[in-house]
């Protein structure tokens, strides 16, 4: 069985997490955001989506994209 890499961190809620990823920038300096880092966390979620979701749940989760974002991704998946 494959250790939990999150044991030891206290989160007590979804919204806790969201919030700590929505305001996070780096873990050495607040005053410096570390865009590779959150990228790292950005395949992290993947990943995890990859290995874990349902076909049926990603098939649904386009529709849980708003307009900006789906803009964004786009811009990141963009080669030009």
């Amino acid at each position: 069985m494959q250790q939990n890499p999150l044991e030891g961190v206290t989160l007590e809620s979804f919204e806790q997490l969201e919030s700590g990823l929505l305001n996070w920038r780096s873990f050495a300096d607040d005053t410096v955001y570390d865009a590779a880092g959150m990228m790292a966390l950005f395949c992290a979620c993947l990943h995890n989506l990859d290995n874990y979701a349902l076909l049926t749940e990603l098939e649904d989760f386009s529709e849980t994209l708003s307009q900006e974002e789906r803009a964004f991704l786009n811009r990141l998946c963009s080669t030009d």
